[in-house]
C-alpha cells in the first residue's frame, strides 16, 4: 500500500472531522442566539407596558399608591385624563409556574386594569419580577413602611424562552429606576 495515499486519507478525514466540528459549533451558537433574540423581544413588551404605566402613577386628584410590595404594586391613577381615577395592580406571582411551556422557571404575572378581567403575560415566559422603592430619603425597599414616602419604583424583569435548545434557555434582563412626576410634587 502507497504511504501517500493513506496519508492523503488521514488528513482528508482530519479536515472533514474539524468541518463537521465547525458546523456543529455554528449551529449550537446560532440556536443560542436565536433564542436570545427571542427572550429580548419578549423583555422588550413588558418593559414598554410597565414604563408607560409606572409613570403616571399618582396622577389626578388624590391618587396614591394603595399596595407595595416586592411582588404587588396597586395605584390610582387617572389613566385616560377624564377626570376619574383608576387602579392598577400588577402582581407577580413568584409560587405559579405556566404548565403550558417546558420552561421550569416561568411564572404568573397579571395586570389589572380597575375591576376588569386581569391581563396576563404568562407568554411572555417571564421567570423573576420585583418590585424595590426608593423613598424620599433615598434609602430601596421592598416593604415600605409609609407608601407615602415612594418616590421612584425600580423594576427588576427576566424573560425566557417557552422551550430550551440544547437544555439552555434564551434569557434577557431589564432593570429601569422609573421616577412617576406626580410622586415627587
Amino acid at each position: 500500500m502507497n504511504i501517500s495515499l493513506i496519508a492523503s486519507y488521514v488528513i482528508g478525514a482530519v479536515v472533514m472531522l474539524t468541518i463537521i466540528f465547525f458546523n456543529v459549533r455554528v449551529s449550537v451558537h446560532s440556536g443560542q442566539e436565536t433564542m436570545h433574540i427571542m427572550a429580548k423581544s419578549k423583555v422588550d413588551v413588558v418593559s414598554q407596558v410597565l414604563t408607560n404605566d409606572l409613570r403616571k402613577i399618582g396622577y389626578g386628584n388624590n391618587a396614591q399608591i394603595l399596595t407595595a410590595t416586592a411582588n404587588t404594586l396597586t395605584y390610582e391613577t387617572d389613566f385616560n385624563n377624564d377626570g376619574t381615577l383608576n387602579v392598577v395592580t400588577w402582581q407577580y406571582d413568584p409560587a405559579t409556574g405556566i404548565a403550558d411551556t417546558e420552561n421550569p422557571d416561568d411564572r404568573v404575572l397579571t395586570r389589572t386594569f380597575d375591576s376588569g378581567t386581569p391581563e396576563d403575560f404568562s407568554s411572555l415566559t417571564v421567570t423573576r419580577f420585583e418590585f424595590f422603592y426608593i423613598l424620599e430619603d433615598g434609602t430601596e425597599t421592598q416593604a415600605p413602611g409609609n407608601l407615602t414616602q415612594i418616590r421612584k419604583v425600580r423594576v427588576n424583569v427576566i424573560c425566557e424562552t417557552e422551550f430550551g435548545y440544547d437544555g439552555v434557555f434564551g434569557a434577557s434582563a431589564w432593570q429601569k429606576v422609573i421616577t412617576p412626576l406626580n410622586l415627587n410634587i
